[in-house]
């Protein structure tokens, strides 16, 4: 089977199927998705994430909190939160009695509420819009259908459980920067692993980053089957400029060349603290600035 490219992946999530409406499969993913914040004094202090947003049982409750908090996070200058407040009840009141109308009611609130209107020139999606569109293509992925089709009829006997999970975290130092992440976990022995395709996000105007696989065994006593091994590596060696990499006792913003840190770049150790610098060939080079947990 051929490998899917970087390059189409960013072409799947920035240019939606014509088959399928804007963010018509987010009332679903909104119960999958979890946003969190990671900002300087989090990272030097406890060292872990502030969660956002966190989904409950009712429908409607996630969508209108999920729109809230990236309006708020991602775009406060357009007050959409308030705008959300003020219609969201009104408009998705029919949903109660008829949810089978849900899909329809929200495409017509996004856009009605998130699409910038000018007189003399084209509509112009919000960011918010923008990111709720790739998440809803990102899980659609060709990618990821690609990966389970090929390890269910490859090398596993059942099918992949459904166990998925959509992450989105927020930096805002020392870039500001979004990272959208699609996981899934393989519980069926011996392939017991947890597969993730990241997408960073530039945050001032939502444009998208070179994307990552990243993929883990579930029990860190166990390499991962050769096979995985070869279908993944080719991402991790091909991230070239500027980027984001995910690690076990960490994660690194900044330059790569060749899959490795190389350039200016900034580390943050999950335990608390930073390390700010050059890089060369994946190691630290010459003075930089550090970073204590506390202070």
């Amino acid at each position: 089977m051929e490998q899917t490219t970087k390059n189409q992946i960013l072409n799947i999530i920035t240019k939606p199927y014509n088959t399928v409406p804007i963010g018509a499969d987010l009332p679903r993913l909104s119960s999958q998705i979890i946003i969190k914040q990671i900002t300087t004094e989090s990272l030097t202090n406890s060292g872990l994430p502030k969660i956002l947003y966190s989904s409950t049982t009712n429908v409607l409750e996630n969508l209108s909190s999920l729109l809230e908090v990236l309006s708020k996070e991602i775009e406060p200058e357009l007050n959409l939160a308030k705008t959300i407040e003020a219609t969201f009840e009104d408009h998705f009141e029919p949903a109660i009695s008829k949810p089978q109308e849900l899909p329809t009611l929200l495409l017509s609130y996004l856009q009605q509420h998130f699409v910038i209107k000018h007189e003399n020139l084209p509509d112009q999606e919000t960011k918010v819009l923008k990111l709720v569109k790739c998440i809803n293509q990102l899980t659609l992925s060709p990618p990821l259908i690609e990966l389970k089709l090929r390890l269910t009829s490859e090398h596993l006997s059942k099918p992949l459980p459904n166990t998925s999970s959509i992450s989105i975290t927020i930096h805002s130092a020392p870039v500001s920067i979004l990272l959208l992440s699609f996981s899934f976990n393989n519980s069926l022995p011996p392939h017991t692993f947890l597969f993730s395709l990241t997408i960073p996000f530039n945050l001032a105007d939502m444009s998208p980053l070179s994307p990552y696989l990243n993929l883990t065994p579930s029990n860190s006593g166990q390499p991962l089957p050769p096979f995985l091994e070869k279908i993944f590596r080719v991402y991790e060696k091909s991230i070239e400029g500027w980027g984001v990499k995910k690690g076990k006792e960490g994660i690194y913003v900044g330059e790569f060349k060749g899959g490795r840190r190389e350039g200016k770049g900034v580390w943050w150790w999950r335990a608390g603290g930073s390390w700010e610098g050059s890089w060369k060939e994946g190691k630290q080079e010459g003075k930089g600035i550090e970073r204590w947990k506390g202070g």
